[in-house]
């Protein structure tokens, strides 16, 4: 008689289903990896209203607040932007809630300047539209200076050459030792974990 073995390997969820355990996170985009994250983007939102629609008003001290999000969308060419513009411009012009996002896009490609005005969003501090490439390690140093002794959630989606520089950049942002900080301080440490999909 013949025993038979049975294994089971799983489950395997997305990477961004662990999005809403950090009070700061950071999400990429690129291409058409900005698609998971237009629905974290819309869940924000929707949590946002109905917890003001239940305390009763949008100014209601006891509202929990969102997370802090740090968007980044990465895409070849201007018009590319145009499938989630109306979700970013949206929630920008929700002002309880513009304060919780900052949006960063990139167009990487080659750039007509005579229709980047069309594609400008204007009188937004918290939406920035630049061309080329991020630095990685810039932009974690900045959000990491702003959130001090957090663990910060940096989720994306995009091809593997985009995961790999952004894993290095959590891996050097991150404060490891105690030696970094002043006595009775080392417990503020600053990391960057990093989730990733990629396609």
């Amino acid at each position: 008689m013949f025993a038979t073995q049975l294994r089971v390997d799983g489950p395997y969820g997305s990477s961004s289903e662990d999005v809403f355990g950090f009070r700061t996170i950071v999400c990429v985009g690129a291409g058409i990896g900005v698609t998971p994250f237009a629905s974290i983007l819309r869940s924000i939102q929707l949590q946002h209203r109905l917890r003001c629609s239940v305390a009763g008003g949008g100014g209601d001290a006891q509202v929990d607040p969102p997370p802090k999000v740090h968007f980044y969308w990465v895409c070849r060419s201007l018009e590319e932007f145009n499938a989630f513009k109306c979700l970013l411009l949206d929630i920008v012009g929700q002002k309880d809630l513009a304060e919780h996002f900052v949006f960063n896009t990139y167009a990487t490609g080659q750039v007509d300047l005579k229709k980047v005005a069309s594609h400008v969003v204007s009188g937004a501090s918290n939406y920035n539209q630049f061309t080329g490439r991020p630095n990685w390690a810039a932009e974690l140093k900045k959000i990491g200076a702003a959130h001090a002794g957090e663990q910060i959630g940096v989720f994306m989606c995009g091809p593997p050459p985009i995961a790999a520089q952004l894993r290095a950049a959590c891996k050097s942002c991150s404060q490891k030792s105690k030696q970094q900080f002043r006595a009775g301080k080392a417990s503020a440490r600053t990391k960057f974990i990093f989730h990733k999909e990629n396609f």
